[in-house]
């Protein structure tokens, strides 16, 4: 076991830590806002926690009470509380400008590191800088800071949870124990509609500690494995108390946001019936998808996806040469936690790189305890060790960023812009009050919707009340066409299922594109205001124009004759 004695590495690392990470995420943003990724459209699902945050705070301007903004809040259904609570903030702190929000990246990442820090610190100072400096340029953390979308932010937290995690099974510090737990169940909080982590995370946690009591067991000489093991479970029963509070910091958070929204949550719900059917269905066989996330397949991680495997085997060939058990220690937790977080993204029906994010931060965990351990090992190896990890997270991340968009994709973008732009002051110009609704009928056909509401509010500081309308031949939704005031649908070509996603690549799709628009295009009320080319079809802007009534078309009174 580790010995209990601490180096106390300068506090002015940390600050250094979050000053490294304030610079990058200021030279990030600053890219992507001229002339990069949020210059032309703003992605899913960023746009959608933006246009929440907006009706949030709309809501939030109702209420009285501190009593009733919450009963408010408990009708807005969340895509992430992290994200959700970030982008209200950051809305406040920016007076309504988009950059508000992803200028508050940083914080949860400081929060992190700030919780972590005492375990962080027992390093020496050579072997924690290198740590901090590969974790500050991983991707994990380039797209944590770049995106409001919390899936990167949950793997960071991950990252740091298992380190954690690690040495609280060497040292058994309840300190260590909590601050792990927290890390995890911010982690968790991250991923709020991927239901399987809470249960995935309370079974790593039991392994956890099965392997630190194991460890404490065996060290009674002459000890059987089957006695240890009875003895491991004794000392776990005795420690309920400790566990308990673990176990509350984990999912406590998570389990206490869906029962204070739980007559809400019909979305989320949704949410997780549409990832279990066929609607996202890759297409992709198991094998298949573990290639997608495997260290060779997606570029977006570069040299960064070997850090791992390398660093491993470094790890076990110092462990054989110099015979300490220990140093096997973040194999035994990290594989079987790996494996674990692994298995719920091969064996889905859908793939997605953001999927993985707990899946690549407890790699990053993993690797970051192994690296200390190897450079704690000796001066020789923390110059290596850290050069190495520094030079494949530097390497990883300006090759995934440095890759722009190609001609044809630029113009793609400009092309949909214009489309917003022309459809948002259209509405503008037509519009009957500043409260007018759009039904968007919206199967991931065209590029995020709320992207309307955005420019909208940017134009005349309302918001549009959009209704998403994803499942028409349910037929209750369909007279919502008829109340609108403008509806947004998309008219494939004939022959062709679908309407592209974006006109320079299809995406997930269903094959109801064309009923939202037969409905509209027949129903007497509506009148064709513009249509867009689109790949596979069009895109097309109705305007409800309501007949006169009947008292307004009769001649006036003194016109009638006797």
């Amino acid at each position: 076991m580790e010995s209990k004695t601490e180096w106390r590495s300068p506090k002015e690392l940390l600050w250094a830590s979050w000053g490294l990470l304030l610079l990058l995420e200021a030279f990030l943003l600053y890219a992507a806002f001229h002339g990069g990724q949020f210059s032309r459209i703003i992605p899913w699902d960023d746009c959608s926690v933006l246009d929440l945050a907006l009706l949030r705070l709309q809501t939030a301007s109702g209420a009285a009470s501190l009593l009733g903004l919450a009963l408010k809040a408990q009708d807005l259904a969340p895509h992430s509380p992290i994200a959700d609570i970030q982008a209200m903030l950051g809305y406040l702190v920016s007076g309504g400008r988009v950059w508000g929000p992803y200028a508050l990246n940083v914080a949860p990442l400081a929060l992190g590191l700030w919780l972590a820090w005492p375990t962080l610190a027992r390093r020496p100072p050579h072997v924690l800088a290198p740590l901090l400096l590969a974790l500050s340029f991983h991707p994990l953390t380039v797209y944590s800071l770049t995106n409001l979308k919390s899936d990167w932010k949950g793997g960071f937290f991950a990252a740091l949870s298992i380190y954690v995690f690690v040495q609280a099974v060497r040292t058994m510090s309840r300190r260590d124990w909590l601050a792990a737990s927290a890390l995890m169940g911010a982690a968790v909080l991250c991923k709020l509609t991927a239901f399987y982590v809470p249960p995935l995370a309370l079974i790593m946690l039991g392994y956890f500690e099965f392997v630190a009591a194991l460890l404490n067991s065996t060290e009674a000489p002459g000890r059987s494995l089957a006695s240890s093991i009875v003895e491991a479970l004794k000392a776990m029963l005795g420690r309920w108390r400790d566990i308990a509070l673990e176990t509350a910091l984990i999912a406590g958070p998570y389990g206490l946001f869906l029962l204070y929204g739980s007559h809400s949550h019909f979305n989320t719900i949704q949410y997780i019936k549409a990832a279990l059917s066929s609607t996202w269905t890759d297409g992709l066989s198991w094998l298949g998808r573990t290639e997608f996330y495997g260290p060779t397949a997606n570029p977006a991680w570069g040299p960064v996806a070997w850090l791992l495997p390398l660093t491993a085997a470094i790890s076990i060939y110092i462990a054989l040469r110099s015979r300490r058990a220990e140093l096997w220690l973040p194999l035994v937790l990290g594989l079987p936690t790996l494996a674990l977080f692994a298995a719920p993204l091969i064996f889905a029906k859908t793939s997605n790189i953001e999927f993985a994010g707990l899946f690549i931060g407890i790699a990053l965990g993993m690797t970051l305890a192994l690296a200390a351990d190897i450079a704690s090992e000796g001066r020789r190896w923390s110059l290596a060790i850290g050069a190495l990890l520094i030079a494949g997270c530097f390497l990883s991340t300006f090759e995934s960023y440095r890759r722009p968009l190609t001609p044809q994709q630029l113009r793609d973008q400009d092309y949909a812009v214009s489309v917003y732009e022309t459809v948002t002051n259209k509405i503008i110009a037509l519009r009957k009050d500043a409260d007018t609704g759009l039904n968007v009928y919206y199967e991931d056909t065209i590029y995020p919707e709320p992207n309307l509401n955005l420019r909208y509010f940017e134009k005349t500081g309302g918001r549009l009340d959009v209704t998403r309308i994803d499942a028409l031949p349910g037929a209750p939704k369909a007279p919502a066409f008829k109340d609108a005031d403008f509806s947004l649908v998309a008219s494939p070509d004939p022959g062709v299922a679908t309407v592209g996603y974006a006109p320079d690549q299809f995406h997930w799709t269903t094959k109801n594109s064309a009923l939202a628009h037969d409905f509209v295009s027949h129903l007497p009320n509506q009148t064709l205001v513009q249509s867009f080319p689109w790949k596979g079809g069009r895109i097309e802007l109705y305007r409800r124009v309501d007949p006169p009534s009947a008292a307004a078309s009769a001649p006036p009174a003194s016109a009638v004759s006797p």
